[in-house]
């Protein structure tokens, strides 16, 4: 009988200890996967913030490129494009300081650059302003035919006769440095054909 109190005890003290390490290792996955989820939320906000800036560069580039298209086109549709866009501009960057107020680092980084679109955003105004205040200007014509001034033909030189040998010429320069450089005219119209 002792031999079967004995085996009782062992096998209770078995089943004790693996319930033990049952409940540690259930608390040790119920940490990891907190710490998994923490995780997880970080990157997704890093992701947002990084979601946030790609806008604002869009933004920032759609400002500058409706209001280069007002300075040249004289067409008020791209200034109100242009004032749609610096709107969205400045959400954007606004959307940009909410999301990095929790580091300190990043929140000056996104002031600082709140700043600078701002100063763009002036400077891009100025240029509007004196734009719509000027006379028009002529349209420029960005791809004028200009006509082709070729160069004078160079010059050979001599050949040397001797009177032993026949007249044989001398070696010259290479083909590709006799020969004079094309004009952008005829490089455009080769191209078009």
């Amino acid at each position: 009988m002792k031999i079967t109190r004995r085996m009782e005890s062992l096998v209770r003290l078995g089943i004790i200890a693996v319930g033990l390490y049952l409940a540690a290792a259930s608390v040790v996955l119920y940490l990891q996967l907190n710490r998994l989820r923490g995780a997880e939320q970080y990157v997704e906000h890093t992701q947002d913030v990084r979601h946030a800036l790609q806008e604002v560069l869009v933004q920032a580039l759609e400002a500058e490129s409706t209001q280069r298209a007002f300075v040249i086109r004289k067409n008020e549709i791209y200034l109100t494009e242009h004032f749609a866009a610096v709107a969205a501009l400045r959400s954007g960057i606004a959307r940009v300081a909410e999301l990095t107020r929790d580091n300190p680092l990043q929140a000056a980084r996104a002031k600082d650059l709140s700043d600078l679109i701002e100063v763009r955003i002036a400077q891009m105004k100025a240029s509007s302003t004196s734009c719509t205040t000027s006379t028009k200007l002529p349209r420029p014509r960005i791809f004028a035919r200009a006509p082709c001034a070729r160069p004078p033909p160079m010059p050979r030189p001599p050949l040397k006769v001797s009177s032993a040998k026949a007249a044989k010429p001398t070696p010259l320069a290479p083909v590709a440095s006799r020969l004079p450089p094309p004009c952008l005219a005829q490089i455009c119209s080769a191209t078009r054909t």
